[in-house]
């Protein structure tokens, strides 16, 4: 069992152990850098305070973490249709780059914090 953070909440699920989990305590420099990683860090260098301080408030919406917790437990008894499968891979993976986003939207807010 593998435990993956998306945007507002944490997901277990059996997933290959390839696949990277975030989690509140990590910090960029504890992560092996990616090409993913460094696109994102592209991005969130845009970020102006107000802008990261939305991004690392943001929650997904119940409607769609029902639905991750749905196709999650489908996943874990091996019941995924393959419409579902390439839905749940989706989320996770839409997850997993909003996730690393905020995490890069705290460090910019606690830097900005610590500047003042």
């Amino acid at each position: 069992m593998a435990r993956f953070l998306y945007f507002g909440g944490v997901f277990e699920t059996a997933r290959l152990p390839d696949i990277r989990v975030y989690d509140g305590g990590m910090r960029s420099a504890d992560i092996v850098p990616t090409a993913l990683d460094s696109l994102l860090d592209s991005v969130a260098r845009c970020f102006d305070p107000k802008t990261a301080r939305a991004i690392a408030s943001l929650r997904q919406s119940e409607t769609v973490q029902k639905r991750m917790e749905f196709l999650g437990a489908k996943a874990s008894m091996g019941e995924l249709s393959s419409d579902e499968k390439r839905e749940y891979e989706a989320l996770v993976e839409v997850g997993d780059v909003i996730a690393t986003l905020q995490l890069k939207a705290r460090g910019l807010v606690a830097a900005s914090v610590k500047a003042q």
